[in-house]
C-alpha cells in the first residue's frame, strides 16, 4: 500500500455515533486496544462489541482507512475538556500544572492505534495520524499535546526528533494495565519535526469537508 491510499478522515463524536461507520470504529477499537493489547479489561465492551468510554463526546477522532479496500487501519482521538478533567489528570494530579500546563492549553492524545501489516505502511499511518492531532491542536488554538504512553512510544517519538517532555515518573496504572507516564510535547515543534520526518503526507485527501491535507513547510 503506497501511502497515497491511506485516507484520514476527522470525525467529531455526532459524526459517528449510531453510524455504520462509528460501529466499525468501536469494534476495531475494542478488537485492537482491549482484545489484543489489554489496555482495558474486556467486560468493558458493549452488547455490540465495541469499545467507548465517557470521554469520546468530547474527542475529535480520526480514523485512517485504505482507500482501495476502505479497510480500518488506524485511528486516534484528541480530547478537548473543558468541563471535567483530562483522564491525564485523573491518574496524575497535578502533573499539568507542576510543569506550568493550563489544562485549557492541552488535548489529550489517546485511543491511538495503527495496523497495517508492512512496517513501512504503519510508520506512515502512525505518522499520518499523530500529525492530523498535532495540527488538529494548533487549529483549535491550542499549545501542548499530552499523551499517557509506554516508554517505547516516547522513544518513538523522541526517535522522529519530536522534543518529548515526560511530565512525571512511570508507574503501573492497574485502568490501563500498563506502566505509563504522561508526556507533553509542543504541537508546532511537533509538526515541524513529523513534517521532516516525513514528507509526503497524501496530497488526494481532501476530496470531502472532513478530508485532510497538509501544508509542508518549504
Amino acid at each position: 500500500m503506497s501511502e497515497s491510499a491511506i485516507v484520514i478522515d476527522r470525525y467529531e463524536w455526532p459524526d459517528l455515533e449510531g453510524t455504520e461507520i462509528g460501529l466499525r470504529y468501536a469494534r476495531y477499537r475494542a478488537r485492537v486496544y482491549v482484545l489484543e493489547r489489554r489496555f482495558r479489561d474486556p467486560d468493558v465492551l458493549d452488547l455490540r462489541g465495541g469499545e467507548s468510554d465517557s470521554y469520546d463526546p468530547s474527542a475529535v477522532h480520526f480514523l485512517a482507512t485504505d482507500h482501495r479496500s476502505g479497510e480500518l487501519i488506524g485511528c486516534v482521538r484528541s480530547i478537548i475538556s473543558p468541563d471535567r478533567p483530562l483522564p491525564l489528570q485523573h491518574h496524575f494530579p497535578c502533573a499539568l500544572e507542576r510543569w506550568g500546563l493550563d489544562p485549557v492549553d492541552c488535548v489529550e492524545v489517546s485511543r491511538f492505534i495503527a495496523t497495517p501489516e508492512t512496517f513501512r505502511t504503519r510508520r506512515i499511518t502512525s505518522l499520518l495520524l499523530i500529525r492530523s492531532v498535532v495540527r488538529d491542536c494548533l487549529q483549535q488554538g491550542r499549545t501542548h499535546t499530552v499523551f499517557i504512553v509506554e516508554e517505547p512510544f516516547a522513544r518513538w517519538l523522541d526517535r522522529l526528533g519530536v522534543p518529548v517532555e515526560v511530565i512525571a515518573p512511570y508507574r503501573e496504572i492497574p485502568e490501563e494495565n500498563g506502566v505509563l507516564a504522561p508526556i507533553a510535547v509542543k504541537a508546532e515543534l511537533c509538526d515541524v519535526a513529523l513534517a521532516r520526518a516525513h514528507t509526503a503526507y497524501g496530497s488526494a485527501r481532501h476530496t470531502t469537508p472532513r478530508r485532510l491535507q497538509f501544508a509542508e513547510p518549504a
